[in-house]
């Protein structure tokens, strides 16, 4: 199956488009902020949003806390929560085909969710097997009384299932063991890759560490996809930052992760990269909604990844140092 093709299946009107999506969430705020344990509980939420021709329409749901490290009270004022359509009510509005939502909240600031957005969106002029993601301005109503409204942006991600789907197969269950090595060598290169130019670490495909794994018919080896790009030195969180660091200590760390690479094989991955480069300093360039400041060091950490693969010694050092 082509890339075109996947990219022309639409099921999914809520990733369809990269537009802003204006809505409001009326919840008690402060019952689902107390629900952060492994056995959340749903609460309700009334969703609103304006469709295209107008209109107000509104959907009533669940919603819960979720997530790992960024579900802990220290981590986030405000933990990602996972949002729960009754699949009738949402037929033929923007969350048709929508079930189980992922959704990644504000946690402490702003910023950080609109940078870690972006990598999801760089990732995607990368590959059509990636997460899709839908970025939302949202205004979080209290129906307990203990906060005034508050708005803040997040963005939805796609269903790991309809992900799959999407891509022509299905995902496999973590008990299935693949590692990197069989994983099919262009995707894993590609995603390894990824990794060192937005300097994260916080991955790994055996132990399925931020990581979904789908067999897709067409292709002989599973293909991995990544998620969670929080600890990523480009999004540069908070949480992430070590007290009395220096952001030029603490940047300009990256690692390519343990993966054989061949020159050739290493060189045809960097021509993919070289391939999207004007439309990833576009698109960090055209996102307004980020500050002109975070979008220089963005623009300006990305510049330094691009010249690092240009030079022949970097390379050597860095990528191609685990065959032996």
């Amino acid at each position: 199956m082509s890339p075109g093709l996947i990219w022309a299946q639409e099921e999914q009107p809520l990733f369809a488009s990269d537009e802003l999506v204006e809505m409001s969430l009326k919840l008690d705020v402060q019952a689902v902020l107390d629900d952060r344990g492994d056995d959340a509980d749903y609460h309700d939420v009334l969703l609103t949003y304006t469709d295209e021709n107008g209109q107000e329409v509104e959907l009533e749901a669940k919603v819960r806390t979720r997530g790992k490290f960024r579900r802990d009270e220290e981590t986030c004022n405000f933990p990602p929560l996972r949002i729960n359509f009754p699949k009738k009510k949402v037929e033929n509005t923007l969350f048709h085909g929508q079930d189980k939502l992922k959704m990644v909240t504000h946690c402490q600031e702003d910023e950080y969710i609109l940078r870690e957005y972006l990598v999801y969106r760089i990732y995607g002029l990368l590959t059509p097997y990636c997460f899709r993601v839908r970025l939302a301005r949202i205004q979080y109503v209290d129906t307990g009384g203990n906060y005034p409204p508050e708005t803040h942006y997040a963005f939805f991600i796609e269903d790991e299932d309809l992900l799959a789907e999407r891509c022509g197969g299905q995902e496999l269950d973590e008990e299935v063991v693949v590692r990197a090595e069989e994983a099919d060598p262009e995707i894993t290169r590609l995603m390894y890759v990824f990794q060192y130019m937005i300097g994260n670490k916080d991955f790994d495909v055996l132990l399925r560490r931020n990581m979904k794994v789908v067999q897709v018919e067409g292709r002989e080896k599973p293909l991995p996809v990544p998620y969670d790009f929080d600890w990523a030195e480009v999004v540069d969180a908070s949480y992430t930052q070590i007290a009395g660091l220096s952001k030029k200590a603490r940047l300009n760390k990256r690692v390519f992760r343990k993966l054989c690479v061949s020159e050739e094989e290493i060189q045809a991955t960097f021509a993919r990269f070289e391939a999207v480069k004007p439309q990833v300093f576009e698109l960090i360039k055209n996102f307004e909604l980020l500050d002109k400041a975070s979008r220089k060091e963005m623009i300006k950490y990305f510049k330094e990844f691009y010249a690092l693969i240009r030079k022949p010694k970097i390379v050597e050092a860095h990528f191609l140092k685990y065959c032996n």
